[in-house]
């Protein structure tokens, strides 16, 4: 029988310095899902590298332009794009008592950066989020997003009580253009191909977990609540 979670190396210590939580694994695993729920549970700032793009993207930038280009045919946003939002937006005074990342990390020099630049600000804590390739797809392409709350909702797993409104707001919901089958199958080929490289260099570190992700959301995060509540606990 498959374990719920893989435990890879933790060690409880008095921390002086606030989390960053790192959220790792293939689109349609759950990540925007998870960090949702830590936000509301937590306070701690949800900054997804997602979100970072396509707000670029909508205010029609410079970089958003470009994003655009690389979004719409399912390639990887080169990582001096990625790092340089995600440093400024973890330097903003929302973040000094921690913070959520998900969606960075999908590279190797993106998990160096993580780890050179904001280990000696942070405490950094890695979820691995583990799920097959068949089940990702089927999420990604029944996945409905809230335009105003962001929100997450699933057709098959976890509609919205009101048809094609969101529950919290009532606004619509849509579709990501980047939720095809086409882009689909090049963002986890991308992902499967960087993951043992980031497999072999967090298991290096400490504070690192793999979750069975092919469960339901509220079991998921209670392991992660157990974990972050040690965390808190002892700042």
């Amino acid at each position: 029988m498959k374990s719920f979670f893989i435990f890879l190396f933790f060690t409880i210590n008095v921390f002086a310095k606030p989390p960053l939580i790192i959220l790792i694994g293939p689109p349609g695993s759950g990540k925007g899902s998870q960090a949702g729920l830590i936000k509301s549970n937590f306070s701690y700032p949800h900054i997804s590298t997602g979100d970072l793009l396509r707000d670029n993207i909508e205010k029609q930038t410079l970089i958003g332009n470009q994003i655009e280009k690389y979004l719409e045919n399912g390639s990887m946003v080169p990582d001096s794009i990625i790092l340089k939002m995600l440093y400024d937006r973890v330097h903003l005074n929302d973040c000094n008592k921690g913070a959520i990342i998900d969606g960075s990390s999908r590279t190797l020099d993106q998990a160096k950066y993580l780890c050179n630049v904001f280990s000696d600000e942070y405490n950094l804590i890695i979820f691995f989020f583990d799920l097959s390739d068949k089940k990702a797809t089927k999420r990604i392409l029944n996945r409905v997003i809230c335009k105003n709350c962001n929100t997450i909702y699933n057709k098959v797993y976890y509609p919205s009580k009101f048809d094609e409104k969101c529950d919290n707001c009532s606004e619509n919901l849509f579709t990501r253009i980047d939720d095809n089958q086409e882009v689909i199958i090049k963002r986890l080929t991308d992902y499967n191909n960087q993951l043992p490289k980031l497999t072999k260099f967090y298991m290096q570190k400490n504070n690192v977990f793999h979750l069975d992700a092919d469960q339901p959301r509220d079991k998921i995060f209670i392991v992660i609540k157990d974990l972050l509540l040690h965390v808190e606990n002892n700042f």
